[in-house]
Protein backbone atom coordinates (compact mmCIF):
# COMPACT_ATOMS: atom_id res chain seq x y z
CA UNK A 1 0.00 0.00 0.00
CA UNK A 2 3.09 2.39 0.63
CA UNK A 3 4.47 1.81 -2.76
CA UNK A 4 0.77 2.17 -4.49
CA UNK A 5 1.09 5.79 -2.66
CA UNK A 6 4.42 6.67 -2.88
CA UNK A 7 3.77 5.71 -6.96
CA UNK A 8 0.70 7.63 -7.65
CA UNK A 9 1.33 10.25 -4.85
CA UNK A 10 4.54 10.77 -7.66
CA UNK A 11 2.13 10.53 -10.65
CA UNK A 12 -0.04 13.40 -8.82
CA UNK A 13 2.60 15.59 -8.09
CA UNK A 14 3.94 15.76 -11.36
CA UNK A 15 0.44 16.28 -13.27
CA UNK A 16 -0.24 18.72 -10.33
CA UNK A 17 3.13 20.73 -11.69
CA UNK A 18 2.42 20.85 -15.19
CA UNK A 19 -0.93 22.29 -14.47
CA UNK A 20 0.12 24.27 -12.72
CA UNK A 21 2.15 25.54 -15.11
CA UNK A 22 -0.08 24.99 -18.53
CA UNK A 23 -2.11 27.55 -16.15
CA UNK A 24 -0.04 30.08 -15.35
CA UNK A 25 1.19 30.12 -19.06
CA UNK A 26 -2.09 30.42 -20.25
CA UNK A 27 -2.85 33.15 -18.03
CA UNK A 28 0.43 35.25 -19.15
CA UNK A 29 0.40 34.32 -22.62
CA UNK A 30 -3.29 35.95 -22.28
CA UNK A 31 -1.81 38.79 -20.34
CA UNK A 32 0.66 39.25 -23.13
CA UNK A 33 -1.58 38.93 -25.80
CA UNK A 34 -3.58 41.89 -24.00
CA UNK A 35 -0.09 43.91 -23.52
CA UNK A 36 0.37 43.64 -27.42
CA UNK A 37 -3.08 44.54 -28.50
CA UNK A 38 -2.88 47.39 -26.34
CA UNK A 39 0.54 48.48 -27.22
CA UNK A 40 -0.06 47.89 -31.12
CA UNK A 41 -3.45 50.51 -30.28
CA UNK A 42 -1.35 52.72 -28.75
CA UNK A 43 0.64 52.62 -31.52
CA UNK A 44 -2.29 53.30 -34.50
CA UNK A 45 -3.60 55.90 -31.73
CA UNK A 46 -0.28 57.55 -31.45
CA UNK A 47 -0.09 58.30 -35.21
CA UNK A 48 -3.44 60.10 -34.56
CA UNK A 49 -3.01 62.01 -32.04
CA UNK A 50 0.32 63.41 -33.75
CA UNK A 51 -1.73 65.10 -36.34
CA UNK A 52 -3.26 67.34 -33.68
CA UNK A 53 -0.82 69.59 -31.38
CA UNK A 54 -2.43 68.41 -27.52
CA UNK A 55 -4.17 65.50 -28.22
CA UNK A 56 -3.76 63.14 -25.76
CA UNK A 57 -6.87 60.74 -26.60
CA UNK A 58 -8.54 59.15 -29.48
CA UNK A 59 -11.57 57.79 -30.09
CA UNK A 60 -13.51 56.12 -33.51
CA UNK A 61 -16.89 56.88 -33.70
CA UNK A 62 -19.72 56.53 -36.55
CA UNK A 63 -20.68 58.54 -38.73
CA UNK A 64 -24.46 58.83 -38.55
CA UNK A 65 -25.62 60.29 -41.72
CA UNK A 66 -22.51 59.87 -44.47
CA UNK A 67 -22.31 62.93 -47.33
CA UNK A 68 -21.90 61.18 -50.73
CA UNK A 69 -21.29 64.20 -53.46
CA UNK A 70 -19.25 63.76 -57.06
CA UNK A 71 -16.27 65.73 -57.85
CA UNK A 72 -14.75 66.35 -61.19
CA UNK A 73 -11.31 64.87 -61.89
CA UNK A 74 -8.22 66.50 -63.14
CA UNK A 75 -7.68 66.22 -66.85
CA UNK A 76 -11.42 65.78 -67.99
CA UNK A 77 -11.44 62.40 -66.85
CA UNK A 78 -15.14 62.73 -65.71
CA UNK A 79 -16.75 62.73 -62.17
CA UNK A 80 -15.63 61.00 -58.70
CA UNK A 81 -17.43 60.03 -55.67
CA UNK A 82 -14.67 60.00 -52.58
CA UNK A 83 -15.30 57.82 -49.79
CA UNK A 84 -14.82 58.21 -46.06
CA UNK A 85 -13.20 55.34 -45.06
CA UNK A 86 -12.74 56.17 -40.57
CA UNK A 87 -13.64 58.94 -38.19
CA UNK A 88 -11.70 59.95 -35.05
CA UNK A 89 -12.24 62.97 -32.40
CA UNK A 90 -9.44 63.91 -30.44
CA UNK A 91 -9.34 65.21 -26.65
CA UNK A 92 -7.17 66.77 -24.85
CA UNK A 93 -6.71 65.41 -20.81
CA UNK A 94 -10.14 64.51 -19.32
CA UNK A 95 -12.45 66.83 -21.34
CA UNK A 96 -14.91 65.06 -23.07
CA UNK A 97 -15.76 67.96 -25.59
CA UNK A 98 -13.81 66.98 -28.94
CA UNK A 99 -11.24 69.34 -29.73
CA UNK A 100 -10.53 67.85 -33.17
CA UNK A 101 -11.78 65.61 -35.33
CA UNK A 102 -9.82 63.37 -38.02
CA UNK A 103 -11.38 62.13 -41.56
CA UNK A 104 -9.42 59.60 -43.59
CA UNK A 105 -10.79 60.08 -47.62
CA UNK A 106 -10.44 57.62 -50.11
CA UNK A 107 -9.85 59.99 -52.83
CA UNK A 108 -8.37 59.74 -56.98
CA UNK A 109 -5.56 61.55 -58.11
CA UNK A 110 -3.90 59.83 -61.21
CA UNK A 111 -4.97 56.37 -59.62
CA UNK A 112 -7.54 55.07 -57.86
CA UNK A 113 -6.74 54.65 -53.64
CA UNK A 114 -4.97 57.57 -52.60
CA UNK A 115 -5.99 57.57 -49.08
CA UNK A 116 -5.53 61.03 -47.53
CA UNK A 117 -6.43 61.75 -43.77
CA UNK A 118 -6.89 65.75 -42.87
CA UNK A 119 -7.47 66.75 -39.22
CA UNK A 120 -9.58 69.54 -38.22
CA UNK A 121 -9.66 71.97 -35.61
CA UNK A 122 -13.12 72.03 -33.79
CA UNK A 123 -12.12 75.54 -32.20
CA UNK A 124 -11.27 77.51 -35.19
CA UNK A 125 -13.16 75.40 -38.25
CA UNK A 126 -9.47 75.24 -39.70
CA UNK A 127 -7.35 72.24 -41.25
CA UNK A 128 -4.82 71.37 -38.67
CA UNK A 129 -2.48 68.74 -40.56
CA UNK A 130 -2.64 66.03 -43.51
CA UNK A 131 -1.36 62.88 -43.86
CA UNK A 132 -0.86 60.55 -46.87
CA UNK A 133 -2.09 56.96 -45.37
CA UNK A 134 -1.82 54.81 -48.71
CA UNK A 135 -1.21 55.72 -52.53
CA UNK A 136 -0.49 54.66 -55.86
CA UNK A 137 0.91 57.52 -58.06
CA UNK A 138 3.72 57.79 -60.09
CA UNK A 139 6.93 57.63 -58.41
CA UNK A 140 8.51 60.63 -60.24
CA UNK A 141 5.38 63.10 -60.43
CA UNK A 142 4.08 62.11 -57.03
CA UNK A 143 7.75 62.65 -55.12
CA UNK A 144 7.22 66.48 -55.99
CA UNK A 145 4.84 66.85 -53.93
CA UNK A 146 6.88 68.29 -50.92
CA UNK A 147 6.44 70.00 -48.12
CA UNK A 148 5.89 73.17 -49.65
CA UNK A 149 3.00 71.28 -50.76
CA UNK A 150 1.60 70.34 -47.61
CA UNK A 151 2.21 73.56 -46.23
CA UNK A 152 -0.45 75.20 -47.75
CA UNK A 153 -3.11 73.04 -45.67
CA UNK A 154 -1.71 74.65 -42.34
CA UNK A 155 -4.39 76.78 -41.03
CA UNK A 156 -6.30 76.57 -44.02
CA UNK A 157 -9.74 77.90 -42.93
CA UNK A 158 -13.26 75.49 -44.01
CA UNK A 159 -14.48 78.68 -44.49
CA UNK A 160 -12.97 79.28 -47.89
CA UNK A 161 -16.12 79.18 -50.30
CA UNK A 162 -13.74 77.97 -52.97
CA UNK A 163 -11.32 75.61 -50.38
CA UNK A 164 -8.90 75.10 -53.65
CA UNK A 165 -5.78 73.28 -53.33
CA UNK A 166 -3.17 74.93 -55.47
CA UNK A 167 -1.30 72.18 -57.78
CA UNK A 168 2.16 71.39 -58.37
CA UNK A 169 3.21 71.33 -62.26
CA UNK A 170 3.86 67.92 -63.36
CA UNK A 171 1.63 66.53 -60.39
CA UNK A 172 -1.89 67.76 -61.09
CA UNK A 173 -3.47 64.88 -60.42
CA UNK A 174 -2.15 63.88 -57.57
CA UNK A 175 -2.65 67.36 -56.27
CA UNK A 176 -6.68 67.63 -57.70
CA UNK A 177 -6.81 64.52 -54.69
CA UNK A 178 -6.38 66.37 -51.91
CA UNK A 179 -8.39 68.83 -52.90
CA UNK A 180 -11.34 66.41 -53.82
CA UNK A 181 -10.37 64.67 -50.36
CA UNK A 182 -10.62 68.15 -47.93
CA UNK A 183 -13.77 68.70 -49.89
CA UNK A 184 -15.47 65.65 -49.15
CA UNK A 185 -14.17 66.19 -45.23
CA UNK A 186 -15.45 69.47 -44.93
CA UNK A 187 -18.65 68.38 -46.33
CA UNK A 188 -18.54 65.32 -43.94
CA UNK A 189 -17.38 67.40 -41.24
CA UNK A 190 -20.25 70.04 -41.41
CA UNK A 191 -23.08 67.43 -41.08
CA UNK A 192 -21.49 65.82 -38.27
CA UNK A 193 -20.70 69.14 -36.27
CA UNK A 194 -23.07 71.71 -37.76
CA UNK A 195 -20.09 73.57 -39.50
CA UNK A 196 -21.86 76.05 -41.89
CA UNK A 197 -20.54 75.68 -45.54
CA UNK A 198 -20.20 78.93 -46.36
CA UNK A 199 -22.24 79.74 -50.09
CA UNK A 200 -23.16 82.59 -52.78
CA UNK A 201 -26.59 82.26 -54.88
CA UNK A 202 -24.36 82.41 -58.51
CA UNK A 203 -25.77 80.98 -61.65
CA UNK A 204 -22.45 79.88 -63.81
CA UNK A 205 -23.98 81.21 -67.49
CA UNK A 206 -20.31 80.21 -69.46
CA UNK A 207 -17.26 79.44 -69.07
CA UNK A 208 -14.95 79.95 -72.53
CA UNK A 209 -11.40 80.38 -73.34
CA UNK A 210 -10.10 83.58 -73.71
CA UNK A 211 -9.45 83.80 -77.67
CA UNK A 212 -7.64 87.51 -77.71
CA UNK A 213 -3.91 86.97 -78.04
CA UNK A 214 -3.42 89.89 -76.38
CA UNK A 215 -4.84 88.52 -72.94
CA UNK A 216 -5.17 85.34 -73.24
CA UNK A 217 -1.61 83.86 -72.18
CA UNK A 218 -2.36 85.49 -68.51
CA UNK A 219 -6.37 85.50 -68.31
CA UNK A 220 -6.96 82.12 -70.87
CA UNK A 221 -10.81 81.83 -69.50
CA UNK A 222 -13.65 84.06 -69.67
CA UNK A 223 -16.78 83.24 -67.34
CA UNK A 224 -19.91 84.76 -67.66
CA UNK A 225 -21.67 84.87 -64.02
CA UNK A 226 -24.97 86.30 -62.68
CA UNK A 227 -25.15 86.18 -59.08
CA UNK A 228 -27.00 87.79 -55.69
CA UNK A 229 -30.83 88.54 -55.01
CA UNK A 230 -30.89 91.24 -57.49
CA UNK A 231 -29.07 88.88 -60.58
CA UNK A 232 -26.13 90.89 -60.80
CA UNK A 233 -24.28 90.59 -64.16
CA UNK A 234 -20.97 89.86 -64.99
CA UNK A 235 -18.85 89.18 -67.13
CA UNK A 236 -14.39 88.27 -65.58
CA UNK A 237 -11.49 87.17 -67.06
CA UNK A 238 -10.09 84.20 -65.14
CA UNK A 239 -6.25 82.70 -64.94
CA UNK A 240 -5.24 79.37 -65.56
CA UNK A 241 -6.17 78.40 -61.99
CA UNK A 242 -9.55 80.21 -62.64
CA UNK A 243 -9.14 82.47 -59.87
CA UNK A 244 -10.71 86.29 -61.14
CA UNK A 245 -7.83 87.67 -63.19
CA UNK A 246 -10.10 91.22 -64.08
CA UNK A 247 -12.97 92.26 -65.24
CA UNK A 248 -14.70 92.04 -68.98
CA UNK A 249 -17.94 94.07 -68.33
CA UNK A 250 -20.41 94.84 -65.51
CA UNK A 251 -18.86 96.05 -61.94
CA UNK A 252 -16.10 94.35 -60.16
CA UNK A 253 -17.50 91.77 -57.36
CA UNK A 254 -16.61 91.41 -53.98
CA UNK A 255 -13.60 89.32 -52.34
CA UNK A 256 -15.85 86.38 -51.67
CA UNK A 257 -18.15 86.52 -55.25
CA UNK A 258 -14.47 86.14 -56.76
CA UNK A 259 -13.68 82.97 -54.33
CA UNK A 260 -16.95 81.31 -55.40
CA UNK A 261 -16.79 82.15 -59.02
CA UNK A 262 -13.67 80.33 -58.60
CA UNK A 263 -14.79 77.61 -57.18
CA UNK A 264 -17.68 77.42 -60.01
CA UNK A 265 -15.59 77.54 -63.08
CA UNK A 266 -13.13 74.64 -62.34
CA UNK A 267 -15.98 72.53 -61.85
CA UNK A 268 -17.77 73.70 -64.77
CA UNK A 269 -15.99 71.11 -67.13
CA UNK A 270 -16.41 73.18 -70.29
CA UNK A 271 -12.91 74.42 -70.54
CA UNK A 272 -9.46 72.66 -69.21
CA UNK A 273 -6.26 74.35 -67.84
CA UNK A 274 -4.47 71.37 -69.56
CA UNK A 275 -4.59 73.10 -73.14
CA UNK A 276 -4.05 76.89 -73.01
CA UNK A 277 -3.17 79.33 -75.73
CA UNK A 278 1.00 80.46 -75.54
CA UNK A 279 0.99 83.35 -77.88
CA UNK A 280 -0.04 84.29 -81.40
CA UNK A 281 1.79 86.84 -83.93
CA UNK A 282 -0.61 88.53 -86.26
CA UNK A 283 2.11 88.89 -88.48
CA UNK A 284 3.44 85.69 -88.96
CA UNK A 285 0.42 84.30 -88.40
CA UNK A 286 1.96 81.69 -85.67
CA UNK A 287 -0.02 80.50 -83.02
CA UNK A 288 1.20 78.19 -79.92
CA UNK A 289 -0.99 76.30 -77.78
CA UNK A 290 0.30 74.22 -75.21
CA UNK A 291 -1.31 70.44 -73.74
CA UNK A 292 -0.37 68.23 -70.97
CA UNK A 293 -0.31 64.68 -72.26
CA UNK A 294 2.00 61.91 -70.11
CA UNK A 295 5.09 64.06 -70.00
CA UNK A 296 5.04 67.12 -67.19
CA UNK A 297 6.81 69.59 -69.49
CA UNK A 298 3.60 68.93 -71.98
CA UNK A 299 3.51 69.30 -75.82
CA UNK A 300 3.60 72.26 -77.44
CA UNK A 301 2.99 72.98 -81.30
CA UNK A 302 3.60 75.98 -83.40
CA UNK A 303 0.67 76.47 -86.01
CA UNK A 304 1.49 78.75 -88.87
CA UNK A 305 -1.94 79.69 -90.01
CA UNK A 306 -2.85 80.03 -93.62
CA UNK A 307 -3.33 83.47 -95.29
CA UNK A 308 -6.94 83.25 -95.43
CA UNK A 309 -6.56 81.99 -91.31
CA UNK A 310 -8.89 79.52 -92.31
CA UNK A 311 -6.88 76.48 -91.85
CA UNK A 312 -2.93 75.82 -90.89
CA UNK A 313 -0.08 75.65 -93.37
CA UNK A 314 2.73 74.12 -91.01
CA UNK A 315 3.34 72.97 -87.74
CA UNK A 316 5.98 72.37 -85.79
CA UNK A 317 5.89 70.07 -82.91
CA UNK A 318 7.85 70.12 -79.20
CA UNK A 319 7.49 67.30 -77.24
CA UNK A 320 9.13 64.55 -74.68
CA UNK A 321 6.29 62.28 -74.54
CA UNK A 322 7.15 58.80 -73.77
CA UNK A 323 5.00 56.57 -75.48
CA UNK A 324 7.55 54.71 -77.33
CA UNK A 325 9.58 53.19 -74.11
CA UNK A 326 10.10 49.65 -73.61
CA UNK A 327 7.31 49.54 -70.65
CA UNK A 328 4.57 50.42 -73.24
CA UNK A 329 3.70 47.16 -74.96
CA UNK A 330 0.01 48.36 -76.54
CA UNK A 331 2.12 50.46 -78.51
CA UNK A 332 3.14 49.33 -81.79
CA UNK A 333 6.66 50.60 -81.74
CA UNK A 334 6.83 50.20 -85.61
CA UNK A 335 5.17 53.54 -85.57
CA UNK A 336 7.86 55.62 -84.70
CA UNK A 337 9.03 57.23 -81.62
CA UNK A 338 7.47 60.49 -80.19
CA UNK A 339 6.35 63.17 -81.76
CA UNK A 340 4.77 60.20 -84.22
CA UNK A 341 1.37 60.55 -82.39
CA UNK A 342 1.18 64.36 -82.33
CA UNK A 343 2.39 64.57 -86.09
CA UNK A 344 0.03 61.70 -87.02
CA UNK A 345 -2.87 63.44 -85.13
CA UNK A 346 -2.22 66.68 -86.71
CA UNK A 347 -2.07 65.39 -90.29
CA UNK A 348 -5.04 64.11 -90.07
CA UNK A 349 -6.38 67.46 -89.22
CA UNK A 350 -4.87 68.51 -92.18
CA UNK A 351 -6.62 65.97 -94.43
CA UNK A 352 -9.99 67.53 -93.09
CA UNK A 353 -10.77 64.26 -91.04
CA UNK A 354 -14.07 64.90 -89.29
CA UNK A 355 -13.09 63.42 -86.15
CA UNK A 356 -9.26 62.75 -85.41
CA UNK A 357 -8.33 59.29 -84.51
CA UNK A 358 -5.81 58.63 -81.67
CA UNK A 359 -3.51 55.55 -81.41
CA UNK A 360 -3.94 52.95 -79.21
CA UNK A 361 -1.00 52.78 -76.46
CA UNK A 362 -1.07 56.65 -76.42
CA UNK A 363 -4.30 57.16 -75.25
CA UNK A 364 -2.86 60.14 -72.94
CA UNK A 365 -0.94 61.84 -75.38
CA UNK A 366 -3.72 61.33 -78.13
CA UNK A 367 -6.26 63.06 -75.57
CA UNK A 368 -3.91 65.63 -74.83
CA UNK A 369 -3.32 66.21 -79.16
CA UNK A 370 -7.54 66.03 -79.40
CA UNK A 371 -8.01 68.61 -77.23
CA UNK A 372 -5.47 70.99 -78.62
CA UNK A 373 -6.88 70.51 -81.98
CA UNK A 374 -10.40 71.46 -80.79
CA UNK A 375 -9.09 74.29 -79.03
CA UNK A 376 -7.50 74.67 -82.52
CA UNK A 377 -10.65 75.21 -84.42
CA UNK A 378 -12.11 77.39 -81.73
CA UNK A 379 -9.47 79.68 -82.62
CA UNK A 380 -9.74 79.56 -86.54
CA UNK A 381 -13.27 80.79 -85.70
CA UNK A 382 -12.70 83.26 -83.39
CA UNK A 383 -10.72 85.52 -85.56
CA UNK A 384 -13.30 85.00 -88.63
CA UNK A 385 -11.18 82.57 -90.57
CA UNK A 386 -13.17 79.31 -90.18
CA UNK A 387 -16.34 78.91 -90.99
Amino acid sequence: MKLLVQKYGLLAGIIAMFTLVFALGGAYSRYMTAQIDTRAGEGANAEWLAMFEGATRVEEFIIADIVQKTYPLAGDRGDFTPTILAAYKLYEGDVNTAVGVIYVVESYGKFAGVQIAFAFDRATDTVASVRVIAQSETPSYYGTLGTSFLAQFEDKPLADIALMVDAVAGATYSSKSFEIALLCAREQYAADFGFDIPSIVMSLNAVTYNFDPDTFETMPFIADVTYGEDDVHVVVYLDAAFAYAGLVSGTEPENDVKLAIQAYASGAGTVSANVLFVEYDAESRELVIRSRGYSAEGITVTFTLNATLDGIESYEVDSDESYHEDYNELYNHDLGEAPYVEENMIDQYLDGAITIDGIAGASVTSAAMQKMLVLLDQFVTAIGGGD
